[in-house]
């Protein structure tokens, strides 16, 4: 292929006719190809040159020669409706059938562009204008599609038949009524098109209308027509039905109006109701709760609610709609799953964080004594999304034992502080119920190190240091009611862990940090002995607050040079606060104040 125009090229875009019959009888390629991939020929149909056409045709022009578009010659002009290429193209006999893509004939490509004049040249060439593309469409489909009203009335006068059926065993009829083109459904209709034609379902067009919602159309063939609403297809549904599906609230409407079942069953026993449930169209659901007074806790024969169906589809916005109205976020349906389980059980993750957020049971059992989590290893789902402080651990099944045993590690990875250690005392503490394995045995032990070193490292380094190097009020605020929060939870940790004065002296440790914070910002603010006594460890009142977020004399050295008397004093902080585990005033300032003068 040549990257520049040859000389052909050039003569035929200036439209030298003589030169380009000069060339060509110099025996020049006449299907060269430019840097797009046109031969001259290609850029002569570009310009309706149907004088350069034929002379190039003459001179072995190949009209069907594919420029890097995809495009050949005959194609261009019937896509441009350049009717003198077309003339040209036809005196050459040439056989166009499969010059175009998916089996395209030349009148569907004049009808679908709106070129009438090529249209009426193929029907004066006696050309087969029923001809059919890949999906068994005529041209006659693609006119009742674009509502071409002449076009139609052309084709058929034409001979094209009016009730012909695509692979789906649609007419033209049917494609109309998808288009909503009412005028294109008249004209048919006068021209002979069978109303009662039904396609592979057995739908008639009152379906199909239902379906897109063509309303207008629904009135004309029921007003004037008398065309009824109570067809049933090969599923026996009815038009409502197809409505439903498709979110088509109007259409309802109107057959509720023309006395039509609302809660008419299908062949799968579902109803209008639950068909647009497993379809998401939440605008449906809305207008049969809120206008037909249907029970937002709807039960389909199969024993589902219709929370069942949203989270099973994985149809978010509609399962919110469904909660805050009032279903039951832990409804059982017939095999007792709840929501969780359904959801579960087609992994829509997004539909399980929701409902979990939004307090749904984890440990509700179904007819087959799986909770949540269960389901979850059943259906190769992470269980660790379901391993929470409050989920009930049955040992006794096989698989959780395994995987609690194989992947502790990772599960406790993706938990908080919190979780972390409340989970470890839960599985710790279910375990004492077993009967002593070794390889129980090792687990526990390797599991009661991990939480020690967990509860150890983090009240060191995060409630501790951290927050102290960061020089964060707020911060500092929620680390001080954190560690009031967690001293129950450390003290019950206490009964699992090897060394229990590790995690007393990291908690201690920890609170004394934070105190040495509290006398920094005493000298710095000259609080009284009485107002800082009162800003315990656990307290942390408005005024205080206040002041630790405006005052701008804190001096970060003076914290500094505290914090290192405090840490040099280690064993004295350790003894005094050791012994004040337990006490439940917490007066910690007080004592730290010793200690700082102590030190």
């Amino acid at each position: 292929m040549d990257e520049i125009m040859t000389p052909l090229h050039i003569a035929v875009l200036n439209k030298e006719y003589s030169a380009a019959a000069w060339l060509c009888d110099q025996g020049v390629n006449v299907n060269a190809q430019n840097y797009n991939g046109d031969t001259a020929m290609h850029l002569a149909a570009k310009m309706d040159d149907w004088l350069m056409v034929k002379l190039l045709a003459l001179s072995g022009g190949n009209i069907h020669l594919f420029n890097k578009a995809g495009q050949n010659v005959a194609q261009l002009a019937f896509y441009k409706g350049y009717i003198g290429v077309v003339q040209r193209i036809f005196e050459q006999k040439a056989n166009l059938q499969d010059d175009f893509s998916y089996g395209h004939k030349l009148s569907h490509i004049a009808v679908k562009y709106d070129h009438i004049d090529l249209l009426q040249k193929l029907i004066e060439k006696k050309y087969q204008i029923d001809g059919t593309n890949n999906l068994k469409e005529t041209a006659l489909h693609y006119a009742a599609q674009k509502n071409y009203l002449n076009t139609i009335t052309l084709l058929i006068n034409a001979g094209a038949k009016v009730d012909s059926k695509d692979i789906y065993k649609q007419t033209p009829l049917h494609h109309a009524v998808q288009h909503g083109n009412l005028d294109a459904v008249k004209t048919l209709y006068q021209k002979g098109a069978d109303l009662y034609a039904e396609d592979i379902n057995n739908a008639n067009l009152v379906h199909i209308a239902a379906q897109y919602g063509r309303l207008d159309i629904l009135k004309w063939v029921n007003q004037e027509q008398k065309l009824g609403i109570h067809y049933l297809d090969n599923e026996e549904e009815l038009p409502i039905h197809y409505a439903a599906r498709n979110g088509e609230v109007e259409i309802i409407e109107y057959f509720r109006n023309k006395k039509c079942d609302v809660y008419v069953k299908n062949s799968y026993n579902e109803n209008p109701l639950f068909i647009a449930a497993i379809e998401g169209q939440i605008d449906v659901v809305k207008h049969y709760c809120e206008k037909l007074e249907a029970s937002i806790n709807s039960v389909n024969v199969e024993g589902d609610y219709l929370i069942h169906i949203a989270a099973f589809e994985g149809h978010l916005p509609l399962l919110k709609y469904l909660i805050q109205n009032g279903a039951d976020i832990n409804a059982q349906n017939s095999e007792d799953n709840t929501p969780l389980h359904v959801a579960i059980c087609s992994k829509e993750l997004e539909i399980i964080s929701f409902l979990k957020d939004n307090g749904a049971n984890i440990n509700i059992k179904n007819e087959y004594n799986q909770t949540a989590l269960i389901c979850a290893l059943d259906h190769e789902l992470d269980p660790s999304l379901f391993l929470t402080p409050e989920t009930e651990l049955d040992l006794s099944n096989i698989e959780l034992y395994e995987y609690l045993i194989r992947n502790i590690d990772e599960i406790l990875s993706r938990k908080t502080l919190r979780e972390k250690i409340l989970i470890g005392i839960k599985i710790l503490n279910d375990f004492k119920d077993l009967e002593d394995t070794t390889e129980a045995k090792e687990f526990t032990e390797n599991l009661s190190r991990k939480l020690m070193y967990i509860i150890e490292s983090s009240t060191e380094n995060f409630l501790g240091t951290y927050v102290l190097q960061q020089k964060m009020p707020d911060l500092l605020e929620r680390t001080i009611v954190e560690i009031r929060e967690l001293e129950d939870i450390f003290k019950e940790a206490l009964n699992f862990i090897p060394n229990p004065s590790i995690v007393k002296n990291a908690l201690n440790y920890a609170r004394s940090r934070i105190n040495s914070y509290l006398v920094s910002e005493k000298a710095s603010t000259n609080l009284s002995k009485q107002d800082t006594d009162n800003y315990g460890i656990d307290i942390m009142s408005n005024k205080f607050k206040h002041l630790l977020k405006n005052s701008e004399e804190a001096k970060p050295c003076k914290v500094q040079k505290i914090c290192n008397k405090v840490i040099k004093s280690d064993d004295l902080i350790q003894e005094k606060y050791i012994e004040s585990f337990d006490d439940t005033s917490n007066n910690s300032l007080k004592v730290m104040g010793e200690i700082s003068e102590e030190s």
